[in-house]
């Protein structure tokens, strides 16, 4: 069984970007840094590269865009398209 040790509620994040690769920066030398903005804080993740990294921004940011649309009456595609909400594994 995994344990949800977090969630984040789309609609309240603010804006989510990757972060440029910097070859003199060990942090993102191994691996693709992406940033999400909730309230004041930016929170920073790490994907195992850089392509990966642009990959969780574009899904997460059209997650958003589609939570956004349902709490103006927009559709239900996400719900019915998955059998729940999408999960990552911690190590």
């Amino acid at each position: 069984m995994t344990k949800l040790l977090a969630a984040v509620n789309l609609p309240q994040v603010g804006e989510i970007k990757v972060i440029d690769p910097d070859p003199e920066n060990d942090d993102t030398r191994d691996g693709g840094l992406f940033t999400i903005q909730l309230n004041s804080r930016d929170y920073t993740l790490k994907a195992a590269d850089h392509q990966e990294a642009l990959e969780w921004v574009d899904v997460l940011k059209k997650l958003k865009r589609s939570s956004s649309e349902q709490g103006e009456g927009g559709s239900d595609t996400y719900e019915k398209s998955t059998s729940g909400p999408p999960t990552a594994e911690v190590e």
